[in-house]
């Protein structure tokens, strides 16, 4: 982050994928601070949805996180809550009037023991996951979305509860996966100031190459502020039929995980 001005500051975040051996910028924008309103121009993260999590393994909910070249809005009333809107253009589609959209989002301070948010996207088809692909050059409608979370905190404690879910069908794909919904449902707890263990439920439906059904416990452990390492086992559920094109072919599946992360 590089401040520029008494209200103004150029920020960029990148990430490091070892999969294939490559860097990729996350955010690269400038904020301009003119309280209450706050603006953001350049490539960000999207205010659609919350995505708490204390997992590694990122929730299924995460299918509609978006990061796009952008303009947003933020507008803050006093520290009790944030409305922000945000126009932007994507790549990730073939369809000409499917390359720009549109978010708007409302939350309540997280400040507060008890937090929530609302947010609503013009097309759930441009999101990262890029799981609602143009298939027939053109000819795919928009996928309206929504996403709404409940959070609270007391202490040592956080419960969370989140969905995501598509309002309409996607009208390339098939019907068993064209207006996918997740939701996810967290519990977390300090044991000490460097250990805290987590408990998460998870459900989705015409979700492609995803369970129905997840369910597991991990655990986080800071060697210091900068080293993480974090282990989970978990379940997931699959209903049958299965999806044809899933490698998962198996009515249920274990797994364990273990990740050690280091921020800079």
């Amino acid at each position: 982050m590089i401040k520029l001005l008494t209200n103004t500051q150029f920020e960029t975040v990148g990430q490091f994928d070892s999969d294939d051996n490559n860097w990729t910028i996350e955010e690269a924008l400038l904020a301009i601070d003119l309280s209450p309103w706050e603006i953001n121009i350049g490539k960000q993260q999207l205010p659609f949805g919350k995505y708490i999590s204390h997992f590694a393994s990122g929730p299924m909910i995460e299918f509609g996180e978006l990061n796009e070249k952008a303009l947003s809005v933020n507008f803050d009333v006093e520290d009790s809550f944030d409305l922000t809107t945000a126009i932007y253009f994507s790549d990730r589609t073939n369809n000409t009037h499917n390359k720009h959209g549109w978010v708007i989002s409302f939350e309540t301070s997280d400040a507060m023991p008890l937090s929530a948010g609302i947010s609503y996207l013009s097309n759930l088809a441009n999101s990262d996951r890029h799981l609602l692909i143009d298939i027939n050059n053109g000819t795919a409608n928009k996928i309206h979305g929504l996403s709404g979370y409940i959070f609270w905190r007391n202490g040592i404690t956080e419960l969370s509860l989140e969905c995501v879910a598509a309002l309409n069908a996607y009208n390339t794909l098939d019907q068993n996966f064209n207006r996918p919904a997740a939701l996810n449902i967290e519990f977390n707890q300090v044991i000490t100031p460097t250990l805290d263990y987590s408990l998460r439920l998870e459900g989705s439906r015409k979700l492609l190459n995803e369970p129905a059904r997840k369910a597991g416990i991990g655990l986080n452990y800071r060697f210091n502020k900068y080293t993480v390492f974090s282990i989970e086992f978990l379940r997931e559920k699959y209903d049958k039929p299965t999806n044809p094109i899933n490698e998962h072919t198996h009515e249920a599946i274990n797994s364990l995980h273990g990740q050690l992360s280091a921020a800079f």
